[in-house]
C-alpha cells in the first residue's frame, strides 16, 4: 500500500487532516487488514480491500467532520492510495490528487 495526502488549500488545519488520514490508513493495513487476508485468494482479497478501503476512508471523513466541527473550522485533505496485490491494483482518489498508469507505449 503507498498513501499520499496533501492539506486542502484555504482551509485550516490540513496539515492535521493529512496527518491524521495517513496514519488511519496505516493502523487499518497494518492491524485490521493483516488480520484477515489469510486464506483468500487474489479475487476474493481484491473485493475484501475494495469494501474495506471505502469503509475506512468513510470513518475518517466522518472523523475528519467532527474534529472540524468541534474546533469551528473547516478542514481537509486530497488522498490517491494505491494497493498492489500480485499484479492487479486497487486506487482510490480524492480531491485533485491523481495516481497515473504509465505504459512504455
Amino acid at each position: 500500500m503507498a498513501a499520499v495526502c496533501d492539506g486542502v488549500g484555504g482551509l485550516q488545519e490540513g496539515d492535521h487532516a493529512s496527518k491524521s488520514t495517513i496514519q488511519t490508513l496505516n493502523n487499518w493495513f497494518d492491524y485490521t487488514v493483516s488480520r484477515k487476508v489469510c486464506g483468500k485468494d487474489k479475487n476474493q482479497l481484491l473485493d475484501y480491500l475494495q469494501n474495506e478501503i471505502e469503509q475506512c476512508i468513510q470513518q475518517q471523513n466522518h472523523v475528519l467532520c467532527e474534529y472540524a466541527r468541534d474546533r469551528g473550522i473547516r478542514t481537509g485533505t486530497t488522498l490517491t492510495l494505491l494497493v498492489i496485490i500480485d499484479g492487479e491494483y486497487l486506487t482510490a482518489q480524492i480531491g485533485d490528487s491523481r495516481a497515473y498508469r504509465i505504459h512504455n507505449e
